[in-house]
């Protein structure tokens, strides 16, 4: 993400990088660097997610004062990475996201977009996320919760995140 955002500057383009406030990303300060939520509203993320089986749903507030920010610089193109990790609230990103009508590029690093909670289900050997997760077997697999909301999870996924009406969009595989 910060090579690809180095490389677009050196092009002459104008970036910013998002990302939690984790130390791995705090090693990297470049220009343009917007730090996501808090280190308490993280950890209480990361925790709730665990307890609770609601990756990335609970806290608002971080991507609520990201999404401002995101109107105020009216990027010509997002480019998103990894969501999870306790940073980020999809259920008030996307949203947002589908408002601004900005075009999007998803990079998908893992799986977790389209599961129900695992970041690799071939790890696992699980192909519900095929039909709708339910069910999970792999619970204590990284990353370990302790309530079965996968079944949610993947039909909220789906939900959010598919282009909405008339949105032209292509995967990799279509490129």
């Amino acid at each position: 993400m910060i090579n690809i955002s180095k490389t677009a500057e050196n092009s002459g383009y104008m970036t910013y990088v998002a990302c939690s406030g984790h130390k791995e990303n705090l090693k990297h300060r470049i220009p343009g660097q917007i730090i996501i939520g808090s280190k308490l509203e993280r950890n209480l993320e990361i925790l709730t997610d665990k307890l609770t089986g609601l990756d990335s749903c609970v806290y608002p507030v971080g991507t609520k004062l990201f999404v401002k920010r995101i109107k105020k610089i009216k990027p010509d193109l997002i480019h998103l990475h990894n969501l999870h990790g306790g940073f980020i609230n999809i259920k008030v990103l996307f949203p947002e996201l589908r408002k601004m009508g900005v075009p999007i590029i998803w990079t998908l690093h893992d799986c977790w977009s389209f599961t129900g909670h695992c970041p690799y289900f071939d790890m696992v050997r699980c192909e519900k996320w095929t039909t709708g997760c339910h069910d999970c077997t792999n619970m204590g697999v990284y990353p370990k919760i302790y309530s079965d909301r996968t079944k949610y999870m993947w039909n909220l996924k789906r939900e959010l995140f598919r282009p909405k009406g008339d949105c032209p969009w292509r995967t990799d595989a279509a490129a």
